[in-house]
């Protein structure tokens, strides 16, 4: 089975409603807020537009006129999934009437489960994405005192770790070549261990080049999230994208500021918190194994299938 982080499988949710009542009537008509729904043969009710994997309300009437509905879901969040599990299941049950805004925590649109889990995994790279642009600047003092640099060099230090912002341009032409999720993938692997190349740097100046190469590619990473959520989500929801881009990107530098109680531990405690930036190693195999490319990048340049190496052979 493969692995997906925080899918949510929660127990059925079950309701009764009096004979006659509105939300009897309603429950028997399908329902359009937080998803669309579709009426089945069977008088039951699938998802036809929404964010969940599995989706299906049963609607009873017994003989006394009550309705009974029962609802089954999966949500397939990765990451976040323990965040918008309770807001979702409070919606599912509190239906809105048909024409009424979205709760303020959700899109203007309804996503379906695709764009759902790709705006959650461009958050999460965002996240990692933000903790490698802060870890130097939130470090450097510590390792210019282990390694007894004067606040000059420090100075030159930040300069040359700035200047290598030049290091993210050739990942937004390769971006434009072999795609957004490719690069994507790329940079999700080396930015955290560049990153932590930094806990063996024997000097400050060794540490300066680890860090030049490492936060340019989180700039890189962050900037075609940002390009491939706009590219991914419909239009009344590219806003509402970049803002959740921009509240996980703060999680990331949170942590990064956070980790700075490890540089207590010691004079070589600085260490630490480039050692701590392997834990985004597993953001990385998240995105290889479910980012999918952008439906704007495969409509303007069409991917051909892998070649079957095996079948080549016979030939």
């Amino acid at each position: 089975m493969p692995w997906r982080p925080f899918t949510r499988k929660r127990g059925p949710i079950t309701q009764v409603w009096p004979a006659g009542s509105p939300a009897a009537v309603l429950a028997l008509q399908p329902r359009t807020d937080v998803l669309d729904e579709h009426a089945e043969t069977d008088g039951s009710f699938s998802q036809s537009v929404g964010p969940f994997r599995h989706y299906r309300r049963e609607v009873f009437t017994d003989a006394d006129g009550s309705v009974t509905e029962t609802i089954t879901y999966r949500l397939d969040l990765p990451w976040f999934g323990w965040l918008f599990a309770r807001p979702l299941r409070s919606a599912l049950r509190a239906r809105r009437p048909a024409g009424t805004r979205n709760p303020w925590w959700a899109p203007p649109d309804r996503l379906d489960e695709r764009q759902v889990r790709t705006l959650a995994l461009l958050a999460v790279a965002s996240s990692s994405a933000t903790f490698a642009n802060t870890l130097f600047t939130q470090t450097a003092n510590f390792a210019a005192d282990s390694f007894g640099v004067s606040s000059g060099g420090q100075s030159i230090g930040g300069a040359v770790v700035r200047l290598g912002v030049v290091i993210a341009l050739p990942f937004a032409v390769l971006a434009d070549r072999v795609g957004r999720r490719r690069t994507i993938m790329l940079l999700a692997w080396l930015t955290p261990l560049f990153c932590a190349l930094g806990a063996l740097a024997p000097s400050f100046g060794l540490l300066v080049v680890s860090q030049t190469v490492a936060r340019p590619l989180g700039i890189a990473m962050a900037l075609l999230a940002a390009v491939a959520a706009a590219e991914d989500m419909p239009r009344n929801s590219r806003a509402y994208a970049v803002s959740v881009l921009a509240m996980a990107a703060g999680l990331g530098g949170f942590v990064a500021v956070t980790a700075l109680k490890l540089a207590d531990l010691g004079d070589e405690g600085w260490r630490f918190v480039y050692l701590l930036s392997l834990v985004w190693l597993p953001v990385a195999v998240s995105l290889t194994r479910h980012l999918t490319e952008t439906r704007r990048f495969e409509t303007v340049h069409p991917i051909s299938p892998r070649m079957n190496r095996r079948r080549l052979a016979l030939i």
